[in-house]
């Protein structure tokens, strides 16, 4: 029997993939939704990375991605080639344009769908990112906020733009464990009298926008040394003397642990360890941290400024505030922390995050809206 002339071919590009990372991370999805995908339907999926060196391959089968170690003229290359024999591209950020314009040239008849994070959309798009979004075919926000934020400076793409929320990781097991919590905090010499609050994000002088040092200040203002603050996150030496500085000077030394990079098992135990997850940011795209934690039976306190709304909003149980107000972040700590949170209640939060922002959902999603428009 014949090859089938009729299969649509897929592609999807990317920067780097397999690596920590909120975008990173929605990569990884999207890799897991087409793969999914092009086994149940009449297509073919291919994916090509710049920077990566080694394939995960829990994701996506080895033989669909080519990693190019970052070569970017063997990227190019590919790119381009296997695009004008696509018919539909997908990039996941705007430094890929030129190569899709430059295929795009070539076969005009190539579909592009372009998705947009957050702070990549949110600044003056070069002249080129313009043309790609203009040419694109459908541009999809992780966020009402990320997508409003664009639409104020090109009105004119609104036809084409909507939102295309997140999804939960497909392979991580969100679950309520509170033994595994208890037995957390009992090996990080943390008692059952302290409160644990957690935020996860790299800490960097030139990124300081997580609000980790807002939190800092306004536990200081509650005066309460049964709080402890653990920063989650790689971070550098001159935030790192930042962060030091402002506990010496509000007396905090013991209160708040700059913890580094943890793996995914320990993060979930943290998760189910923790009383709160706060990070009142004024960068996020989305924050795919918050419906991790929440995934995993923790409330949340979050920035109304940015794209943290979409991830947060539907759970009443968590807070959404102003991430410059001291005051206002105070109190809805000390507001959480008064409430009982019940095991039942964790349970609850877990299913409805789960529900929501279910890979299943993500991948339907991109089925109607990009594989079949």
């Amino acid at each position: 029997m014949g090859a089938n002339t009729n299969l649509m071919k897929v592609l999807f590009l990317g920067l780097k993939i397999f690596s920590t990372g909120g975008i990173e991370q929605v990569c990884k999805n999207w890799l897991y939704a087409l793969s999914s995908l092009s086994t149940r339907n009449n297509s073919s999926f291919h994916a090509i990375s710049l920077y990566d060196t080694e394939i995960d391959n829990r994701y996506v089968n080895s033989t669909s991605i080519k990693v190019c170690s970052g070569n970017k003229y063997k990227f190019g290359i590919h790119a381009i080639w296997k695009a004008i024999t696509s018919d539909v591209v997908i990039i996941p950020h705007l430094n890929l344009s030129l190569f899709v314009l430059i295929a795009k040239f070539i076969n005009p008849k190539i579909k592009v769908f372009v998705q947009l994070h957050g702070i990549e959309a949110w600044t003056n798009l070069s002249g080129v990112q313009e043309i790609m979004l203009n040419q694109a075919d459908g541009i999809f926000s992780v966020s009402n906020f990320t997508m409003n934020n664009v639409l104020e400076r090109y009105p004119h793409l609104k036809s084409k733009s909507s939102v295309l929320s997140n999804s939960l990781d497909p392979l991580k097991d969100y679950n309520t464990d509170i033994d595994a919590g208890i037995n957390f905090r009992s090996s990080k010499g943390i008692s059952e009298s302290k409160k644990l609050l957690i935020t996860v994000g790299r800490l960097h002088n030139e990124e300081a926008y997580k609000g980790y040092d807002k939190t800092i200040e306004a536990i200081h203002l509650l005066n309460d040394e049964s709080i402890e603050f653990h920063i989650i996150g790689k971070y550098d030496k001159i935030e790192q003397q930042r962060i030091f500085d402002m506990l010496l000077k509000y007396d905090m030394v013991g209160q708040v642990k700059l913890v580094g990079y943890v793996n995914d098992e320990d993060l979930a135990k943290y998760y189910h360890a923790a009383d709160l997850f706060i990070m009142p940011s004024k960068g996020e795209g989305f924050g795919l941290v918050f419906i991790d934690a929440m995934a995993n039976g923790l409330r949340v306190i979050g920035g109304n400024a940015d794209g943290s709304v979409d991830a947060i909003s539907f759970s009443s149980e968590s807070a959404l505030i102003n991430p410059d107000d001291i005051e206002e972040i105070k109190n809805a700590i000390q507001k959480l922390l008064s409430e009982n949170w019940t095991a039942e209640q964790k349970i609850n939060l877990s299913k409805k995050c789960k529900k929501k922002f279910s890979p299943k959902i993500f991948e339907h999603n991109i089925e109607k809206t990009i594989l079949w428009k």
